[in-house]
């Protein structure tokens, strides 16, 4: 349902529960083969490879297949991706480390959903080791207070990480797993300190409270997991530790209906297949309710028949076949589909999937001029950084230095085949989200590493800018985003962005809020023009790119000239709307405008007649998503900048 975005907002504590039934049911039968002296590694590992890899590598293989006729390019690139990330059990990883600038928003990865079954494979791997050098018949005590301690270790690490580094703490095994040992500890209580069947039904109540209510409760934005993931793990032990002390108690039966039990029997492979039918219908603009409902009564059918003919044969079935024999199987299977996945991200190329009349719309999805990128966090070096028009000398002041972010990458190859008509040469140096100021940064959410490292970088560049000398620095970035943060159109589009962004700082104890940001942004371009000034370097800034109300702009489009979609989207901006957006950053560059600070304004060439962006032609899109231009949109801006650089060279001919 949360999946769905049906009437739950805080649905995603459904992986907690999840992670204790596990924990619970594995110990439960590890301590049983050790009770019974028939322990055995390579036997519990088949039994995980059986229930495990049959369902899993059928769906990931069709996955694979129905990307390649009906993703665009990046998001068959990031399929690929996860694919072999999952193959290897690593796909936590993958999307913790991929949650990045360029990343497909979460609610378009087919394989998102797959990063919690990454955590207990990476648990199980070591974890019967563990219990096998914890138990001990004489001691039955040994094995609950070595669970017991290492889950609360790892309960306040995951407190910790929650607000050090969220991202890490959501997606690793490290802050989960005291949720799976919540469950082992459970499973190793001796038999007399169960529950006793008049607590039974207060004791399920209050767990089922305890899930119900972050159920209902949370939003994405709650903090998470850490100390917010208590009550339902807590509910689910809860739960647990009344209804095997007593099968026939009220929560029991309840939760022993035939629908519940059917759900229960399937579940596995629904929660295989739900999430690629959800997020393939995203991706296609089928987000009505009637579309979702359809998705989900689709994804119940196919978790029928992989339950019926894939899991169930391969769990139980093939009893001849030994151990040994069903592990190396799964390593084989594991390695074929990892060559899979690999090749799917070279099927990233739309020459090979895309009528020739619709390939560059097929590039425009995916292109970020990410050629261009030089890290912000490194010490900068021009012989290593992206050259902009002709090919600097050593000896020689380089005409032109191209400073931004994400923006200043999607023009900069513009920008570059224009230097070189006009006989300028110079470099670049650009990162995404990262704003060209001398002494600012973003600190990432509560963790300033990355702010350390960016202004470690920042310190080089201005060194290079005062040894150089360039003729002339040309900024380019999404100002208002320092300022206001993500648009409404990207935080409908993905619900997990962080709201309460904190865009710039330039001290360690700044406020974070937005009224500092656009001081700081203020205090810092003033601090610039200043130095430019001294360094005799003619400063241009380039205004703000236009944002559009296309979240998806190119890749909605390419949909519909292909006939996947039934009309293209019409969702724009109007004049107003962008100048009600730049209200904080407009009196801010126009304060440093002069003689030696020019602002060149791109707004004019992509606003219609009508006062509202140009989102697209006959034949391509003019933006890749909200706020990128694609390499077509940006020659609109060609005249704009060719005249600038135009007089970029006659000042350096001065």
């Amino acid at each position: 349902f949360y999946h769905a975005d049906w009437f739950v907002s805080g649905g995603f504590v459904g992986v907690d529960v999840f992670f204790v039934l596990s924990g619970y049911l594995i110990t439960s039968l590890l301590r049983k083969s050790l009770q019974e002296e028939t322990f055995s590694l390579l036997h519990f590992w088949q039994r995980r490879i059986r229930r495990i890899f049959p369902a899993l590598f059928v769906l990931l293989a069709t996955t694979l297949c129905a990307g390649y006729f009906l993703l665009p390019p990046p998001a068959m690139k990031s399929l690929g991706e996860s694919a072999a990330a999952q193959s290897l059990f690593l796909a936590n990883f993958y999307f913790w480390h991929d949650a990045g600038y360029f990343a497909e928003p979460a609610k378009l990865q087919p394989l998102l959903h797959t990063w919690s079954l990454s955590v207990e494979e990476q648990f199980y791997l070591l974890f019967p080791l563990l219990v096998w050098f914890l138990y001990r018949r004489d001691r039955p005590w040994r094995l609950f207070w070595g669970l017991l301690l290492l889950a609360f270790v790892s309960l306040a690490f995951s407190i910790y990480q929650t607000a050090a580094h969220p991202s890490a703490a959501f997606f690793l095994l490290p802050s989960r797993m005291w949720e799976l040992l919540a469950g082992a500890v459970l499973a190793t209580i001796p038999g007399h300190l169960r529950s006793r069947p008049r607590l039974d039904f207060a004791i399920s109540l209050v767990g089922l409270i305890a899930i119900l209510t972050p159920i209902f409760v949370y939003t994405p934005q709650t903090p998470f997991p850490g100390i917010t993931s208590l009550p339902p793990v807590l509910g689910t032990t809860a739960i647990l530790y009344a209804t095997t002390a007593t099968k026939d108690s009220f929560c029991a039966r309840v939760l022993s209906l035939p629908p519940l039990a059917f759900v229960g029997l399937i579940s596995y492979s629904l929660y295989l297949w739900h999430w690629p039918m959800l997020a393939f219908c995203r991706i296609y603009g089928w987000t009505p309710p009637l579309h979702t409902a359809a998705a989900i009564a689709a994804s119940m059918i196919l978790s029928v028949i992989s339950w019926r003919w894939i899991e169930a044969p391969f769990r139980f079935g093939l009893k001849s076949l030994t151990a040994k024999s069903i592990i190396t199987s799964g390593l084989l299977c594991s390695a074929a589909l990892l060559g899979s996945a690999l090749l799917a991200t070279l099927a990233d190329d739309a020459a090979n999937r895309y009528p020739p009349e619709w390939r560059l719309a097929a590039e425009d999805v995916g292109y970020t001029g990410l050629e261009y990128m030089t890290p912000a966090k490194q010490a900068f070096d021009p012989s290593h950084a992206p050259t902009i028009g002709l090919p600097p000398h050593r000896s020689e002041r380089p005409d032109l230095v191209l400073w931004g972010d994400s923006h200043g990458m999607a023009l900069a190859a513009l920008i570059d085949e224009l230097a070189k008509e006009e006989g300028l040469h110079g470099v670049a140096r650009l990162e995404s989200g990262t704003c060209p100021l001398p002494n600012a940064w973003r600190p990432n959410r509560r963790d300033d590493e990355d702010g350390r490292l960016q202004r470690a970088g920042n310190a080089a560049f201005l060194d290079y800018l005062r040894k150089v000398r360039p003729t002339n620095l040309l900024l380019v970035a999404r100002w208002s985003f320092y300022c206001e943060g993500f648009s409404q159109v990207e935080l409908e589009a993905d619900p997990h962005l962080p709201s309460f962004e904190i865009p710039l700082v330039d001290r360690d104890d700044a406020p974070r809020n937005l009224t500092e940001s656009r001081t700081v942004l203020g205090r810092q371009l003033r601090e610039l023009a200043e130095l430019c000034r001294t360094l005799e370097i003619r400063l241009w800034i380039l205004k703000e790119v236009p944002e559009t109300g296309e979240a998806f702009c190119a890749r909605d489009f390419l949909f519909w000239k292909l006939g996947r979609r039934s009309h293209p989207p019409d969702r724009r901006l109007t004049l107003d709307e962008y100048r009600k957006r730049q209200a904080s950053v407009a009196p801010i560059l126009e304060d440093i405008e002069g003689p030696d600070v020019i602002l060149l304004d791109p707004a004019p060439a992509l606003f219609d007649s009508g006062g509202r962006t140009i989102n697209y032609d006959y034949q391509r899109a003019f933006y890749r998503d909200s706020d990128h231009l694609t390499r077509r949109g940006a020659l609109e801006l060609r005249p704009l900048l060719q005249e600038a650089l135009r007089s970029m060279r006659k000042g350096a001919e001065k």
